[in-house]
């Protein structure tokens, strides 16, 4: 029988003070510079090679180690394993992307970053790296048996190649520690490291591994090939048997089991609430150092250790091949070095017993996660503006489609209490988006201008209200969509001043002060814009630093969302303004610097815009101020965003009438290879996600392509349209959809009166059906040019950020009428936006085009204008006409139309990653799943927190049993 240790780090209600983990570390402790770093025999340290997680308790863990030669001393193995927590705990909130550290001479600035620099992990990195460095310059001390080889072979091989040994040798190589293999045992909620080796290799070597490709030792007139080749041979193996057995990297391999648990951890968790919560949040509050200066430290005394060597003498060597006498001047400093250790390259995941083959571990018990939390209440009748909030006397609430999803209430839907209230006029319609009662409620206009018209108005009044000293609002926030659908109201909500013309100032103040606001005299829209502390943009694109320069920056400044909230409405809304590109540019970052939350606009790759953008809305969280309102626009079928709903798979039962990809492949190899290239995609099966980085279907590239699309030819939009329509997704299910067609049933899609635009062109069926083959072609090699990944608000975390506010839903177009139908019918994660029955406040504003037949009427009001309504003023020819004029919409037309537009910022070369900067670099790791876990978390535990941070981290031990084996402490008997 074998002990069991248990800790518990409580997950604490209440604040606590911080009880800081001992730092046993000294700087003493490393070798001092110029001393050697001799190989040792073999160690067993202690390990943490086991995990168990608790789905109705996410925040708890449990960890089994392997005790090594502490076998038995349960103080040392309680300490030491409280010390790889903090590694385990480091590896899941600091990305992976800053996981790394480099101690190089010339690259000070690029040490380590900043977050992983204030860890114990990133602490014992450096200590490690700097290890790393003395010990490849002792090995290649000539007076060792490796170094008195590799200088041996090093002269022999110049002799050989240049007829001589007199000649310089440099051996500066930098060598990295890398993983090679990595097997976990899964089983159920817990896993266990069963396999976990480490290799070592020359930098060349890594950099062409990461780039996939083969490192080539190419003839050369120089010492530095064949130096490379005999490193490979002699020093690399012996380093490469030191880091998996000695005694000088036990640090790196505890930290490299730590990082694996940690890359389980956080696959396990992708896509769920608990994925928001800890893994990239940076944050380390609870395990960070006291000594922030301890980086530099280590710094310092690595470029002493360099500029003293480890050797540094002048020896008389004897020429093996003269038999002369020959001084020779050795130095070798601290060796360059690198470890990317953390995480494997691949991770082999078994479901077989058989695989634990360690029969002396002691299984360690830990309940936690440690982090101080707060919870956060929802009460419905707290809102914003609730003095102007009264029942609406036309509307009554029905059940609820579902009671509940996801753990999330459902509201029912405000709908006309009986046929003769279901016509609403203006003040009646903003009546009823005042209604307190929570649920979705949906308004039918006529067309787009109407549903402009509308949405501006509901808008605008709920600011306007803010004047009023009843509202008690000092600041509030607002957040912005994108898109066709709401470009008018974009457009129209920046020209306050147009507004006031367009909608009279007069009839505004009727309905404020019909609401209650009868204290507010003027409209004073700049005191309304004084209250604005933050701005919210939903979406963008994952930009990188390649669209800076040239065409791709232009196509960029066009079609990036964040952009577009500047130029259309932001600029003109605040009255910023600017005579000059760099004069603009100036303004925009000293304006809205602090106030604008956005995806970054250019970032090192997707995946870096992906953390800045979670960083950012995390600190747009915590501010006091709620998101007064909002303005979303439906997509194609619950597209909203980039928030894209679950894959639909088509029904192929049927029997194959035409075959499509033959028909579009005939005669054209490049649509062929395209075809070839294509997969299946498929996301979240869940309604709630949380924020971030999320792959694109293939229909919302076709929807976002016209941004891209440098001609006047687009695509016809008879694609989106059926797209949609069926909801295929990817282009493969489109496939099996039109395969299942006749040609005259695809092209026939369509024949409605007002539908002649969804139709191709010809005299008769066969030049339509060469028209639609020509036209979809031009689809599969154009839809591409836009980008692949975007970054979005998704729903979970849309839920917490709109609780409180004003939520305006457009919809419009034929393309949308599935959309709707789904999104107001239903609660599922095939229609993205229905989380909107999810929120108290939900205003849904529809065209007639939008409206599909599915749709129940009466659950709809009818928009009937009152006489003296402003509405037919309200045009998208107006609006743009107006917006033209202004600087920012002049600005858009010169950068569309090439005209006067300088490029900025100036031109320079992306920031190198890590991999380019060398040092130790966590961040390359791939998950083979072939277990049979299924972890479900209760998210509803998850909901609320507000906090990310590890305040008021305190272990404390509790008990000691018996247990079998690391098998039994898994629950497998």
């Amino acid at each position: 029988m074998k002990k069991i240790i248990s800790f518990t780090l409580v997950l604490l209600l209440i604040i606590v003070p911080q009880v800081p983990f001992a730092q046993q570390f000294n700087l003493a402790q490393l070798p001092q510079p110029g001393t050697s770093v001799l190989p040792t025999a073999q160690t067993q340290p202690l390990l943490v090679k086991g995990l168990v997680v608790y789905p109705n308790e996410p925040l708890k863990f449990r960890f089994i180690v392997d005790p090594g030669s502490l076998h038995g001393n349960d103080a040392s193995i309680k300490e030491q394993s409280t010390q790889i927590m903090k590694y385990f705990l480091s590896a899941v909130a600091i990305p992976e992307s800053d996981l790394w550290v480099n101690l190089s001479p010339y690259e000070h600035d690029r040490m380590i970053t900043s977050t992983l620099g204030e860890t114990e992990l990133g602490r014992d990195m450096l200590a490690q790296d700097y290890v790393l460095k003395q010990f490849t310059a002792t090995l290649m001390d000539p007076h060792q048996a490796a170094g008195q080889e590799f200088w041996g072979r090093i002269f022999t091989e110049a002799r050989e190649k240049f007829g001589t040994t007199n000649i310089p040798v440099n051996s500066f190589n930098k060598v990295w520690i890398v993983p090679a293999e990595a097997q976990v045992f899964e089983r159920g909620n817990s896993v266990y490291v069963t396999k976990a080796k480490l290799k070592v290799m020359l930098e060349s070597d890594y950099l062409a591994q990461k780039r996939g490709e083969q490192s080539q030792v190419q003839a050369d007139t120089t010492t530095s090939i064949f130096t490379k080749q005999l490193m490979r041979e002699i020093i690399v193996p012996a380093i490469e048997r030191e880091v998996n057995t000695g005694a000088n990297f036990v640090t790196v391999r505890q930290i490299y089991y730590a990082g694996i648990l940690a890359r389980w951890y956080r696959d396990l968790i992708k896509n769920s609430l608990m994925d928001d919560l800890y893994p990239d949040s940076k944050s380390i509050n609870g395990i960070d150092l006291t000594d922030k200066n301890l980086k530099e430290k280590i710094y310092q005394r690595y470029i002493r250790a360099y500029k003293k060597g480890v050797a540094n003498f002048i020896r008389e060597d004897v020429d093996s091949i003269t038999g002369n006498v020959v001084p020779r001047k050795y130095f070798i400093g601290g060796i360059p070095t690198g470890v990317a250790c953390l995480n494997p390259a691949q991770l082999t995941v078994t479901s077989d017993p058989a695989a634990v083959t360690d029969k002396n571990d002691v299984a360690v018990d830990f309940a936690t996660l440690a982090r101080k939390v707060t919870f956060s209440t929802r009460d419905l009748n707290d809102r914003y503006l609730g003095p102007f909030r009264q029942i609406f006397a036309g509307a009554k609430q029905i059940d609820p489609i579902v009671p509940a999803v996801e753990g999330q209430k459902v509201f029912g839907r405000l709908v006309p209490a009986s046929s003769e209230t279901a016509n609403v006029d203006d003040l009646q319609a903003i009546k009823l988006m005042f209604d307190p009662r929570p649920g979705a409620r949906a308004i039918l206009v006529k067309d787009y201008d109407e549903m402009t018209y509308l949405m501006t108005l509901g808008i605008i009044v709920v600011e306007l209200l803010t004047l009023s000293e009843k509202s008690k609002v000092e600041k509030y926030r607002f957040g912005l969509a994108t898109g066709s659908t709401t470009e008018s109201t974009r457009m129209l909500l920046g020209m306050l001043d147009e507004i006031k013309r367009l909608y009279g100032e007069d009839f505004l103040l009727r309905i404020l002060h019909a609401l209650g606001a009868d204290d507010i005299e003027t409209l004073d829209f700049d005191k309304v814009m004084e209250k604005v502390n933050g701005i919210l943009t939903l979406d963008d694109y994952g930009w990188t630093n390649r669209f800076l320069f040239g065409r791709n920056r232009r196509m960029a400044e066009l079609a990036a969302y964040r952009n577009e909230q500047l130029y259309m409405m932001l600029m003109n809304r605040f009255r910023v303004n600017w005579t000059n590109e760099q004069e603009r540019r100036a303004q925009v970052e000293s304006h809205f610097g602090s106030k604008f939350i956005s995806p970054v606009l250019y970032a090192a790759s997707a995946v870096k815009a992906h953390y800045t953008f979670r960083r950012l809305l995390r600190d747009f969280d915590r501010e006091p101020t709620k998101l007064l309102w909002t303005m979303n626009g439906l997509g194609v079928d619950g597209h909203e965003g980039f928030t894209e709903p679950k894959r639909v798979v088509p029904d192929t039962s049927g029997e194959i009438k035409t075959n499509i990809k033959e028909n579009l492949e005939e005669g054209n190899s490049k649509v062929k290879r395209i075809i070839d290239s294509l997969k299946i995609l498929d996301q979240d099966n869940r309604l709630f996600r949380p924020d971030g980085l999320v792959e694109l279907y293939d229909l919302t590239r076709v929807q976002n392509s016209f941004h891209f699309i440098d001609s006047d030819r687009q695509f016809h939009p008879f694609f989106l349209r059926f797209m949609g329509d069926h909801r295929t997704y990817n282009l493969l299910d489109l496939f099996e959809v039109m395969s299942r067609m006749s040609r005259e049933e695809i092209l026939n899609s369509y024949p409605a009166a007002g539908d002649e635009k969804f139709r191709f062109k010809g005299n008769n069926e066969e030049e339509q059906w060469q028209n639609f083959l020509d036209e979809f072609r031009y689809v599969l090699l154009n839809f591409r040019r836009t980008p692949r990944f975007g970054i979005t608000q998704q729903t979970a975390d849309l839920i917490n950020r709109q609780w409180f506010g004003f939520n305006f839903f457009g919809a419009n177009a034929p393309r949308k009428q599935e959309a709707f139908y789904r999104t107001w019918s239903k609660v599922t994660s095939t229609a993205t936006c229905s989380f909107a029955h999810t929120l108290p406040n939900a205003i849904f504003v529809v065209t007639k085009d939008a409206l599909s037949p599915k749709v129940d009427p009466n659950t709809l009001f009818h928009l009937v204008p009152s006489q003296d309504s402003p509405i037919a003023r309200v045009t998208e020819k107006g609006i743009l006409d107006a917006w033209l004029k202004t600087a920012e919409g002049q600005r858009y037309e010169n950068i569309k139309n090439h005209k006067n537009w300088s490029p900025y910022p100036a031109r320079r070369e992306p920031p190198a990653d890590a991999a380019q900067v060398g040092g130790i670099d966590f961040e390359d790791i791939n998950i083979d799943r072939t277990g049979n876990s299924n972890i479900k978390f209760n998210e509803a535990a998850l909901r609320g927190m507000e906090e990310e941070n590890f305040d008021g981290l305190t272990p404390v031990f509790l008990s000691m049993s018996e247990i079998d084996s690391p098998l039994a402490a898994m629950g497998v008997k």
